[in-house]
């Protein structure tokens, strides 16, 4: 996989709306801002603006196949302590999403290096929990999942008027397949293709120094 290489207004824009794409579509709705940042605006210098994702029980890395709607990409999830990295794309754009701590980066490799912006503001005051997917209030058990050698859970969980999603769990926790159908002609399936229970601070540290993004 490689990274896209555009200026970056593009990834900016790109790598935000993966993430709030992520959060809207039969997750999360984004709801109220109760820090008040609607316009979306990055971060100024020197503002204390910040994001919180929850912390990860346990390290891992996980690999995954993403199917929706009859297009096929690929996801990599890093997590250790509050650090949560987020690689998607497919063979022609990749987006890399850094969560470390309470601020947020969007980074790209070009032929002459690598570029890192500051994404904290444009993310400050959404919830982002559900980029770390784990069973809602109205989940109910489902099937036992065989996943490698060993057994997870799965549960139902409504999907607005008429859609429903299914997600299994390792038994550690770790997403390992999540299928909505909201409706006939919106499909998502995701399943885990590789999991490592680790993760190392290398994993995490910004190939560039971040800068604050243009206005």
């Amino acid at each position: 996989m490689r990274l896209m290489k555009p200026s970056f207004p593009p990834i900016a824009a790109l790598a935000v709306a993966v993430v709030l794409l992520a959060l809207s579509f039969g997750c999360t709705s984004l709801g109220s801002n109760p820090k008040g940042n609607q316009s979306g605006q990055g971060a100024a210098p020197g503002s204390n603006l910040s994001i919180s994702i929850p912390r990860a029980s346990v390290p891992y890395t996980a690999h995954y196949v993403v199917q929706e709607n009859g297009k096929q990409s690929e996801k990599t999830i890093w997590r250790l302590g509050n650090n949560l990295k987020l690689a998607m794309g497919d063979s022609s754009v990749m987006v890399e999403l850094y969560f470390l701590g309470d601020k947020a980066y969007s980074c790209s490799t070009q032929a002459e290096g690598a570029a890192c912006y500051d994404v904290t503001g444009k993310l400050s005051g959404f919830d982002l929990s559900s980029l770390v997917p784990s069973p809602g209030p109205d989940a109910v058990p489902d099937e036992i999942a065989t996943i490698g050698s060993t057994r997870g859970q799965c549960y139902l969980e409504p999907l607005g008027v008429v859609g429903m999603m299914k997600r299994c769990f390792t038994d550690r926790g770790v997403l390992a397949y999540e299928e909505r159908n909201q409706t006939q002609s919106q499909t998502y399936v995701e399943y885990l293709t590789d999991l490592a229970y680790s993760a190392s601070e290398s994993d995490f540290a910004l190939p560039a120094t971040p800068q604050q993004p243009p206005e």
